[in-house]
């Protein structure tokens, strides 16, 4: 018999979950190989240099808090900047700090001045907070659901918190506008930030992708190749060459590479993120600006360089999130965007840097779940489903479901049954 080095088990994608697949087949002693159709690891997770800047193709942060995160990543080595726990919110003709008063005593300045929040708003968030830090992540994901903005409103929050505070936030992290989300993954995101912070690596979101790959010893990845069909045992690479793969993992979009799954296709929710260089920042600490007015296009902001990035620009640079782009053609979104940077957030656009149009920002899942066996993994005895879409759309997810993946392909071939 062959040893587990020469199993030959193909991994297609080289995000984030298969990279934890890769590295777990690794420590079973197997040497996978990975198909990449961008010329980079990453998956959703990109980073690039314009002119000195350092953009992130899409806002994105890491939650210091996820469990698998902190299993399977140096956070130390990742020089993790921290946003302060709080954010810069729109509200009316006004504009104010708000944020968590138990964690930055900054905060206690303003809460209470401002129209926005209702001293009962501080008690239940509290209440929320205790009762979540105490809640395991399994059971949050057991309870039965509803949509997050029902959630909030039978919680108790007042219309101006929902409005101002909690809908933008929520929005710009679901990418919907209704907060029709599941309850579920709201509690799992409002506990993850209240025991932690959301970061970003020092040198970028991708940086945590390239940390993974550093691990890879034995592992084999070819990048810039796209492939165009899963045949059972069979990958077909460009529409020409096959390759013999005695087991596959499909750690990205399935429905488009397996034929049987061809009237499955995964919804998926969109963003646009557009960088602007800028003379000064609206604010100087590192925080996230909340645009509560449904008729804007901006539905949050912030100012990457209060970050210390690795690399910075001669000047100030802005990123801002688009849930939403109402229909409007490239042209015209620029046009009200940079309209609502000079009216509402108060600053004066230079020039675009870049336009990131992400049509596939975050998988829309239905049954959200926290984890599953790894038998659900399997598609056949030779095809196997990996990604965040399989459970709820986090990176704590797809870390999960690469691991999850990587362990029902060994057992299968050890013998344990699956």
């Amino acid at each position: 018999m062959n040893s587990l080095a020469d199993v030959k088990i193909h991994i297609v994608g080289a995000g984030i979950s298969g990279l934890i697949a890769a590295i777990q087949l690794e420590e079973e002693g197997f040497s996978p190989i990975i198909w990449e159709q961008n010329q980079e690891v990453g998956g959703r997770l990109q980073t690039e240099l314009i002119d000195g800047y350092q953009l992130d193709r899409g806002f994105q942060v890491l939650l210091d808090e996820y469990p698998m995160a902190q299993k399977y990543l140096d956070l130390e080595a990742l020089q993790l900047q921290k946003f302060l726990p709080g954010a810069y919110i729109h509200h009316e003709q006004d504009r104010s700090k708000w944020g968590d008063l138990s964690r930055d005593l900054q905060f206690w300045s303003t809460p209470f001045l401002l129209s926005i929040a209702k001293p009962k708003d501080f008690l239940l968030l509290n209440r929320l907070r205790s009762a979540l830090k105490k809640k395991d992540l399994q059971s949050i994901f057991e309870h039965k659901p509803q949509t997050t903005l029902d959630y909030l409103v039978e919680y108790g929050f007042s219309d101006s918190l929902i409005k101002y505070f909690l809908a933008p936030f929520y929005r710009g992290i679901f990418l919907e506008n209704e907060l029709e989300t599941s309850s579920r993954m709201f509690e799992f995101v409002f506990k993850m930030f209240a025991k932690g912070n959301a970061c970003i690596p020092r040198e970028g979101i991708q940086a945590i992708a390239l940390q993974l790959k550093e691990r890879l010893k034995k592992t084999t990845i070819h990048t810039g190749v796209r492939i165009d069909q899963i045949q059972n045992q069979k990958i077909i690479i460009e529409g020409v060459e096959e390759i013999v793969a005695e087991y596959v993992i499909v750690a990205t979009e399935a429905t488009k590479l397996i034929a049987n799954l061809s009237g499955e296709e995964q919804a998926w929710r969109s963003c646009d993120n557009l960088y602007f260089e800028v003379e000064k920042r609206g604010f100087q600490e590192p925080l996230i600006g909340l645009v509560g007015d449904r008729d804007k296009l901006v539905n949050n902001y912030h100012f990457p360089q209060s970050l210390k990035p690795a690399s910075k620009g001669s000047k100030e640079l802005l990123s801002v999130t688009v849930v939403d782009r109402k229909g409007l053609s490239d042209d015209a979104l620029y046009e009200q965007v940079e309209r609502e940077v000079k009216q509402v957030l108060g600053l004066r656009p230079l020039r675009l840097l870049k336009h990131y149009r992400i049509p596939k920002a975050l998988p829309d899942v239905s049954n959200m779940q926290y984890d599953y066996s790894y038998t659900t993994a399997q598609l056949t005895p030779s095809i196997y489903l990996a990604g965040d879409q399989q459970l709820n759309a986090s990176l704590n997810a797809a870390m999960i479901s690469g691991e999850r993946v990587a362990e029902a392909v060994s057992n299968r071939i050890k013998g344990i049954s699956t």
